[in-house]
């Protein structure tokens, strides 16, 4: 998913360079969580035993990644295991694994550990309104909405072409040269 990634670092790097023009008292720098990631959020869940109920992040860059990492001491033969709903998939998810779905997009969830055992995870991913914030000229959905009726008119057309284009973003390298 090398687009993605390129996608997800576009957007911070535009973020980090970002200076309002009237900046709040209390306005601070946009930096990253840590030096290198393409995610814009990170969650801490330390449990002690955590438990994802079948959900999808609707809240997040629709087509992009999300990096989820277990942690722990359990059996994760028994418990933990990862499930993505839509897809029909149960994975075994041991302590220390990461893997990246797209969480607005595939209702997932874990399964349940034993009661003596301990889980947490770690979840990284970018909201999908950091987007559209700077799509719109580092201007909330609302202000936008207020200030460029036509340009609102705009992104509206645009927005299956752009659904489509993002989609293509899960091409690898070979895809992309062959159409």
């Amino acid at each position: 998913m090398p687009q993605l990634h390129d996608a997800s670092e576009e957007l911070l790097d535009k973020l980090e360079a970002w200076k309002p023009t009237r900046p709040k008292r209390n306005w601070k720098p946009i930096h990253r969580n840590f030096q290198g990631s393409v995610f814009a959020a990170t969650t801490f869940n330390f449990g002690p035993d955590v438990v994802c109920h079948a959900h999808r992040d609707h809240l997040n860059w629709v087509i992009g990644g999300c990096a989820i990492t277990s942690g722990g001491i359990f059996d994760y033969t028994k418990g933990g295991h990862l499930v993505l709903i839509d897809l029909k998939l149960i994975f075994e998810f041991p302590p220390g694994s990461t893997i990246i779905i797209p969480s607005a997009m595939v209702t997932h969830a874990n399964l349940p550990i034993a009661p003596h055992e301990h889980r947490i995870s770690v979840t990284q991913y970018t909201a999908g309104g950091l987007f559209r914030f700077v799509d719109y000229g580092y201007r909330t959905a609302k202000t936008f909405l207020k200030r460029d009726q036509k340009g609102k008119g705009k992104k509206d057309r645009e927005c299956e072409q752009r659904w489509a284009e993002q989609l293509r973003m899960y091409e690898t390298k070979e895809e992309k040269g062959s159409d």
